[in-house]
């Protein structure tokens, strides 16, 4: 049993989380601001509706949950008050968790091409991760309130999204494996590889999600990194999504002076066009056919995207070495 001194010192360490996740997410905020404009809100293509934008809404702006729970813990509310933010931020939260499921689970099925069971397997836990990221909310009352804790249904939404993540990274890892036997060069400088940026992104979002979702430490403190549970996969991805912006808009800006080009087709949030001669209007309708046994084209299309993220690594370690502190 922790003395008052114990539970005092777990409080502070559980509000310098809440901070810390806090000031990441804006600080990171503050610096894609410029991109976030330029890309998102200044284009042409905003007239037309892109699943892309809402993803991108979901993921960059669930971060005023944080900002709302940390606000609540700090003014000591009432319980009426309190019940509100908690609602508000628990419906952010879900909207967040959204975005994040919605992109990755994409891109794992860009990378598998279209495959069926891929995207029954991945819609079906991701699925069951909102519906029990929903089914937790009405149980997410202040302490003060007369209710059960729901912590079987947290846990088990926090699980599930382990699942997914896992999921995503294994097939994604047998997809650049593949990539990896075809490319003698892999081995001479691997950290320089589109396939070691995913390896090592998968690991440390994983890594990450492990720490955050540890049932039981510093005694009666549960789960102390659950605030950076999902700030931290909706400001990658949020980042994500803006680089395929950049990206998108270079590849469309150049295809005049070049004919091998590989567009991602932002209405339909994660589609790759073919490789090959194109020209103004046309589009590959074969794009999520098997690959090739010897090129492996459509996944090294995939991974031309991907690579815009390589910053990651550094992102992730910079935060999880926060966490710690």
């Amino acid at each position: 049993m922790a003395s008052s001194s114990d539970s005092a010192l777990f409080e502070r360490a559980d509000y310098s989380l809440q901070v810390s996740s806090l000031v990441l997410l804006y600080y990171d905020y503050i610096l894609t601001l410029p991109a976030e404009v330029k890309y998102v809100w200044k284009t042409p293509e905003w007239t037309r509706p892109r699943m892309t934008t809402l993803f991108y809404i979901f993921c960059r702006y669930a971060l005023v949950a944080n900002l709302l729970y940390l606000v609540l813990k700090t003014e000591g509310a009432e319980i009426e008050v309190c019940q509100v933010v908690k609602s508000v931020s628990g419906v952010l939260g879900i909207f967040g968790h959204v975005g994040v499921l919605a992109v990755w689970g994409l891109r794992t099925l860009a990378i598998c091409n279209g495959n069926k069971i891929v995207a029954g397997v991945l819609g079906a836990v991701g699925g069951a991760t909102i519906i029990l990221r929903i089914a937790v909310e009405p149980f997410n009352r202040c302490p003060n309130a007369d209710v059960s804790p729901g912590y079987v249904v947290g846990m088990a939404s926090g699980a599930s999204l382990i699942v997914f993540e896992g999921i995503a990274f294994l097939l994604a890892a047998v997809r650049a494996w593949r990539t990896v036997r075809q490319d003698p060069k892999f081995w001479e400088t691997p950290t320089a590889s589109l396939n070691y940026v995913i390896f090592s992104q998968a690991m440390l979002c994983l890594s990450i999600l492990a720490a955050a979702l540890n049932l039981k430490v510093w005694n009666d403190v549960v789960r102390p990194l659950n605030s950076l549970k999902l700030p931290l996969p909706a400001l990658l991805t949020a980042r994500f999504l803006l680089k395929l912006r950049m990206w998108d808009r270079h590849a469309v800006d150049s295809t005049n002076n070049h004919h091998h080009v590989s567009t991602f087709k932002a209405r339909s949030g994660l589609h790759f066009r073919g490789q090959g001669v194109t020209t103004a209007g046309s589009e590959n309708s074969d794009e999520f056919e098997e690959d090739d046994s010897r090129l492996g084209t459509n996944t090294r299309q995939a991974l031309d995207v991907i690579v815009t993220t390589s910053w990651h690594h550094s992102i992730l370690t910079t935060s999880s070495n926060m966490a710690s502190r």
